[in-house]
């Protein structure tokens, strides 16, 4: 629905993937008259698939007590945004992967999380400010690395659930449009 792909699992962590692959349409030709435009709609887009990442991570804290009673159970969410580098590894079982810094930033996000919070990271906190995604949000500050300085983080408060109603609205309309 959300245009969003689960890559794998591994452990209790769930991992899924906003915006990869990208869409061939706008990568393609950037070196023509319309580059600008296409660069616009690029950074558009990105911003569009980080907000959907948030509402998921939301939307799967809020599903999580309707699907299990143990409060001893918790979910911490973490998000990051950036390159990667896909392909499909193995020759038994091939599974679709993703590779990167972006990657293991993510998994960090997750980890020093807070239970029951959406964590993001700066760079996509201020892709959603960028792309007019924005959330009512909690400044932190993580220690990721040891010897290395602390970075700023953010915690989503609550959804922006008028713009995502609107574009899961109009995700399912283009669905329905190729299934027809």
């Amino acid at each position: 629905m959300w245009e969003l792909h689960k890559v794998e699992i591994i452990g209790d962590a769930y991992w899924v993937s906003a915006g990869c692959p990208a869409k061939p349409c706008l990568h393609a030709g950037a070196d023509d008259e319309s580059a600008p435009s296409k660069t616009t709609d690029l950074q558009k887009e990105r911003a569009e698939f980080a907000m959907r990442a948030v509402e998921v991570g939301l939307a799967l804290l809020r599903a999580l007590t309707s699907v299990c009673d143990d409060v001893s159970l918790q979910m911490r969410v973490g998000i990051h945004t950036g390159s990667v580098v896909a392909g499909v590894v193995g020759k038994n079982g091939p599974r679709y992967h993703l590779f990167g810094m972006t990657v293991g930033y993510a998994q960090k996000m997750e980890s020093s999380g807070i239970p029951g919070r959406v964590q993001i990271s700066d760079v996509t906190h201020t892709l959603l400010e960028a792309g007019g995604h924005a959330y009512d949000y909690e400044e932190r500050t993580v220690d990721m690395e040891a010897e290395e300085p602390p970075v700023r983080t953010w915690l989503v408060n609550k959804s922006n659930a008028r713009k995502a109603i609107h574009i899961h609205k109009k995700l399912m309309e283009e669905r329905c449009r190729q299934l027809s």
